[in-house]
């Protein structure tokens, strides 16, 4: 039986309304709802947040009272996006922690006054829906009576002309003031019809919002309790920590080419932050990260590694392909041979890897044994299954895998709670570019402007989407690839309109030799340059590749 890879998704909880206070959380509870406990209410700030790809570790310094012995102290509210069993704290000196542990109780909240407040503005916007219909209502008879008066008009106007009677300047008179006020009143009756329609779309937003109260009488409060140890009197402060999802990270870079005798490339390296957790990051140290999160203390255990041998015609209408082998853990892993290869293997292993690690740091170990195990047997299957591959000896390590970490110690950053990316600047790099151009007439006219550059800096280049500027012209997008530190790399500028090139065909002739038909093309490739001094330009063109005997190139 084939197990088709599916990416597991970490379900991101809603955001929570709820930002973090600090006065004492049990003093903010109504008595009748506050759950039976002698636990302490604590202060608490988020000093430091570290950022990985696909959630947050969130750092807060909790405030132990003055005194000796043991407290309890709650931390909260904690956002929706808190994952309950990665909560953990840390003890300064002479204060130890004895245990960490996450609860939710539901606060009950009185909204009948909320109700009551929308419930009059709606009635209040029927009110004037009202008065304006009848206002349309009498500016549409006014209209009318300006169309009766317009015929009476027409027709005493033809009974003068006919008596030759006829005086202009009264019916002119008569003619502009049935205008002017035709057009007033079709102003007023659109203006009037405007103003209802904004009163729907205002009523409409008030009975969604008058739901949402209804419904919401019930508030879920989320906390962390501690139990600490302390051996001397006076105020100390420990860390609590917690997981947070709704909150990831990518690079983003901003390349800026200089103009001049002396041109220099900088290099904005940036990180596009995606802060969705239910609570803002106020002045805190900002780490970011590739690696995955691990909260979990031990190995994973080897599970059995199955092997079974089946047929191919057991399997002759899936692609065509054949099945030597089915490998896999406790949940079989199926890998056919002529598959696509490395690359869907390699997916499939760091896919289970972080899911191993979401269900680790979960508290779901049972589950997270099970998917480093299937990662493993993935990789030993394309061994097995795939053992004739050209060139291909089990998993490549994966580039974009790599574990880098940024460590933003120059500032205290604030990253608020909402639903757009923010950019963070990590910093500028000056590089000195080698530059050159490009041209590949086969493919395209376009000459383009590149840039061989070191990465001499101390930090990692990951691989990201880059904006492309010459001096303060936009060029262009690309993608950057993983760069280590000292390694070169070469960065595309955009098209020069000073540099054209061009290729053409000059003759093709058919021939026969040996019984054998040789074909022969001439072409030719023009470059022109309409600058102003020389330029290093590399051509490019491909002559056909055969790998049979029939054909010689």
């Amino acid at each position: 039986m084939q197990k088709r890879f599916k990416l597991g998704l970490l379900a991101i909880a809603g955001a929570c309304c709820w930002l973090q206070s600090n006065v004492p959380l049990m003093a903010q509870q109504p008595p009748s709802t506050r759950p039976a406990t002698n636990l302490q209410g604590a202060q608490s700030r988020i000093t430091a947040v570290t950022v990985y790809e696909h959630n947050a570790l969130v750092t807060r310094e909790v405030v132990v009272p003055d005194g000796a012995g043991q407290f309890e102290l709650v931390v909260g509210p904690l956002p929706a996006s808190t994952i309950n069993s990665s909560l953990y704290s840390e003890g300064t000196d002479g204060t130890r922690v004895m245990t960490t542990r996450y609860r939710s109780w539901v606060m009950q909240e009185n909204t009948a006054d909320d109700v009551r407040r929308i419930d009059k503005q709606l009635k209040e916007i029927e009110l004037d829906n009202q008065t304006v219909q009848q206002q349309i209502a009498t500016a549409q008879m006014n209209l009318q009576l300006l169309n009766k008066m317009e015929d009476f008009t027409a027709g005493a106007l033809r009974q003068m002309t006919e008596k030759g009677m006829f005086n202009a300047e009264a019916p002119t008179k008569l003619a502009e003031f049935i205008m002017s006020t035709r057009t007033k009143g079709a102003a007023d009756v659109q203006a009037m019809q405007q103003k209802i329609q904004a009163n729907n779309e205002a009523a409409q937003f008030l009975a969604r919002d008058r739901a949402k109260v209804a419904a919401g009488g019930d508030k879920t409060i989320r906390e962390a309790v501690i139990v600490v140890d302390k051996e001397k009197p006076g105020a100390s402060t420990v860390r609590l920590n917690y997981l947070v999802t709704a909150a990831a990270w990518k690079p983003q870079y901003r390349l800026r080419a200089a103009t001049g005798e002396k041109p220099e490339l900088q290099l904005e390296y940036l990180a596009s932050i995606v802060q969705q957790t239910g609570e803002d990051w106020n002045n805190v140290d900002v780490v970011l990260s590739t690696a995955e999160p691990m909260l979990s203390a031990a190995p994973p255990e080897l599970a059995m590694l199955a092997v079974d041998v089946t047929t191919a015609a057991a399997v002759a209408s899936q692609n065509g392909t054949n099945v030597t082998l089915n490998i896999g853990s406790a949940s079989k892993v199926d890998l056919r041979a002529g598959g696509d290869g490395g690359t869907t293997v390699s997916h499939a292993n760091r896919q289970y890897k972080e899911e191993a690690a979401q269900y680790a740091n979960s508290g779901d170990i049972k589950s997270a044994n099970a998917r480093f195990n299937d990662a493993g047997a993935v990789s030993q299957a394309d061994d097995l299954v795939n053992f004739d591959r050209p060139g291909y000896l089990g998993i490549q390590p994966s580039h974009e895998g790599q574990s880098v970490t940024f460590h933003l110690d120059k500032r205290r950053l604030t990253i608020p709670w909402r639903d757009d990316e923010q950019l963070v600047e990590i910093d500028r790099l000056a590089m000195k570019p080698d530059y050159f151009y490009k041209a590949v007439p086969v493919l395209t006219e376009h000459v383009y402007r590149l840039a061989n550059l070191t990465n001499d800096s101390k930090y990692v280049i990951l691989p990201g989407e880059a904006t492309m500027y010459l001096g303060t012209d936009f060029v262009g997008r690309a993608r950057l690839p993983l760069v280590a530190i000292g390694e070169q790399f070469t960065a595309g500028l955009g098209v020069d309109p000073q540099l054209q090139v061009h290729r053409e065909l000059l003759d093709k002739k058919k021939t026969t030799q040996g019984g054998n038909q040789v074909l022969s093309f001439d072409y030719r490739l023009t470059v022109s340059s309409y600058k102003s001094e020389a330029v290093k330009v590399q051509l490019w063109d491909r002559l056909p590749h055969s790998d049979g005997d029939a054909v010689n190139v």
